[in-house]
């Protein structure tokens, strides 16, 4: 074989594989826009089904919010209901404390009074019994 009639065939095989090349790379370009047509058929760049799920995302987003401040809405009523019902007479403090509060004032007070009743008996347990000392000393004097 002559060196040239090789080289002629590998330019002709490497112009055929270029050749075949620049076919397989338009088919795959043609095969690209094709499943991006049929990704994206409203041709913004956004592929439908991305966009679907945006627009899903978006309306459960906005369900979410409104939910949200419904809940929202029934707890502070709830709160409301619950703050009128400890305190009917609305002056801020909760009856049931004021309650208690007032019942604390007047079992101290009685007990203050219970304290100075037993103080009072015991100061005259103490004089009689004083006086019983002196009179009992006074007798051992005489005998």
């Amino acid at each position: 074989m002559d060196f040239k009639k090789i080289i002629d065939q590998v330019k002709d095989k490497a112009e055929d594989l270029k050749e075949k090349a620049e076919d397989l790379a338009e088919k795959a370009e043609a095969k690209i826009k094709e499943t991006r047509e049929s990704l994206d058929k409203d041709h913004d760049g956004i592929p439908d089904a991305v966009q679907g799920l945006s627009e899903k995302a978006k309306t459960l987003a906005g369900q979410a919010q409104e939910k949200a401040r419904d809940l929202a809405g029934q707890a502070e009523a709830k709160i409301k209901e619950t703050r009128e019902s400890l305190d009917k007479d609305h002056d801020g403090i909760p009856d049931a404390v004021q309650g208690l509060s007032e019942k604390a004032k007047t079992l101290a007070a009685q007990a203050e009074a219970k304290f100075d009743k037993v103080k009072a008996d015991a100061e005259k347990v103490v004089d009689s019994a004083r006086e019983r000392l002196k009179s009992a000393g006074k007798d051992d004097k005489k005998a």
